[in-house]
């Protein structure tokens, strides 16, 4: 009787051992997050981006919907581990509308895209126009006019980890900003730069950039200057802060790689603004077509 009750109590063991890990692996199957399709209003537009967002844990893929998305001010993702895809059709994430960026001041804080400040998010198959930043990765772009004078916006702690590959981005302040002393690579890869002011601008260290486009063919369009300024910039993190109160940085603007990229018919095309602290920079086999 003592055999057979034992034998009872490592059967019901091993049941409940079976029934936790089949939860646990219930619990960490990725899954989709469908964004219902625009309507052109940005206050409705945002909130379908900002629901999808809310839903997703660790390994989900947010799957956006053709059209084009308007969403006024800068969307901040705050997540970990989560793919965001535009849809094969064509998805456009579009700060506001052309008429409305005429001033610096009003779309500094009026006309943004995404913003990353977690780590290990995947952008992919967007188109982004119409933005002062098209991507800022990491924290954080100014939301008023006082902590765009003080830099408090900015901070020192950032992530990385970030893949951002297959997008287009066109008409923008800039196209990409990432900023930071990152502890994990942030991979840019692949990606069309059509006439944005500046392309892409990095305040910082640990960035891969590869296999990108940048070119010129309606500079018109670029809101308020109408003219590029550059495709690739290069600046150590510590310039984001005030003058008077710049943080000493370590591996500040280390680590970065522009390699494979194509550059066409804009006149400046790779600028490091600080020379001698931006000296490891890799900058090889790309094709600079003036």
């Amino acid at each position: 009787m003592t055999r057979i009750f034992g034998i009872l109590l490592f059967l019901l063991f091993f049941i409940n051992q079976l029934v936790a890990q089949g939860e646990k692996d219930t619990i960490s199957v990725a899954k989709t997050i469908f964004v219902t399709q625009p309507t052109g209003n940005d206050s409705i537009d945002r909130n379908l981006i900002l629901t999808a967002l809310n839903k997703a844990n660790k390994g989900d893929t947010i799957q956006f919907a053709a059209g084009d998305y308007l969403v006024g001010n800068k969307i901040q993702i705050d997540a970990n581990s989560i793919t965001l895809r535009g849809n094969s059709a064509g998805t456009v994430i579009t700060g506001c509308k052309s008429e409305n960026f005429t001033e610096h001041l009003y779309a500094i804080l009026n006309c943004g895209g995404f913003e990353l400040i977690g780590q290990n998010l995947t952008i992919e198959n967007f188109t982004f126009e119409y933005a002062w930043h098209g991507l800022m990765i990491g924290c954080c772009l100014p939301k008023d006019i006082d902590e765009l004078e003080n830099g408090s916006n900015i901070k020192e702690e950032q992530f990385g980890g970030h893949i951002i590959q297959k997008n287009i981005f066109r008409f923008n302040s800039t196209g990409i900003r990432v900023i930071g002393i990152n502890p994990r690579t942030v991979v840019i890869r692949d990606n069309v730069f059509q006439d944005n002011f500046h392309g892409l601008t990095l305040n910082g260290s640990n960035v891969s950039v590869k296999g990108n486009r940048f070119y010129t063919s309606n500079p018109e369009k670029i809101p308020i200057d109408g003219a590029i300024d550059n495709a690739i910039g290069i600046l150590p993190f510590a310039t984001m802060f005030p003058p008077d109160n710049q943080p000493e940085l370590n591996q500040d603007c280390e680590q970065i790689e522009i390699i494979g990229n194509t550059i066409e018919n804009i006149t400046n095309d790779i600028r490091i603004t600080d020379s001698k602290s931006c000296e490891s920079v890799i900058i090889k086999d790309n094709t600079i077509k003036k």
